[in-house]
């Protein structure tokens, strides 16, 4: 057990939040806004760094304190991409000749981005995935003189 230091009343509702943070082998929590503690291991016997199930654990002191229970109610896992770019990729136009355009993928040196291509903005379909040395990487989409109209995105591939 580990004391937060938050004093916590019955019959309220709190919003709990915690953050697992797999690579680093940490965790934190607050409650209603207010650090309870933070970056404390997940693990300290080398278990697998993996999200099981969930359970809420109440454990009734000897020497009381609280009324032995409590809910929860609308909670919600996420999980968020590791080490996301600060930035999204910019994706120029740079030519095109012979039925087949020239484009530009700019963004974070040694990240992996991804070209995409649709012809109404709903069905996309990978076109090349490549790693941005130095920031940038070219790509020449040869099959773009195949359909009447073609639009592209450029998205970090993580």
């Amino acid at each position: 057990l580990i004391w937060t230091g938050h004093l916590f009343t019955n019959e309220v509702v709190m919003d709990l939040a915690m953050t697992l943070d797999f690579t680093e082998n940490q965790w934190s929590a607050t409650v209603d806004g207010t650090m309870v503690t933070t970056n404390l291991p997940i693990t300290t016997s080398g278990s697998p760094l993996t999200l099981g199930d969930i359970n809420a654990v109440w454990v009734h002191l000897p020497e009381g304190g609280g009324d032995n229970w409590m809910v929860f109610d609308n909670y919600l896992v996420t999980a968020e991409p590791v080490g996301t770019p600060a930035e999204p990729p910019e994706l120029v136009f740079l030519g095109l000749g012979d039925g087949s355009f020239l484009l530009r993928v700019t963004g974070e040196a040694e990240r992996d981005y991804a070209i995409d291509a649709s012809t109404d903005f709903t069905d996309w379909q990978p076109l090349r995935t490549n790693t941005a040395n130095g920031g940038t990487f070219d790509f020449v989409d040869t099959g773009a003189g195949e359909v009447p109209i073609r639009f592209y995105r450029a998205r970090w591939v993580p």
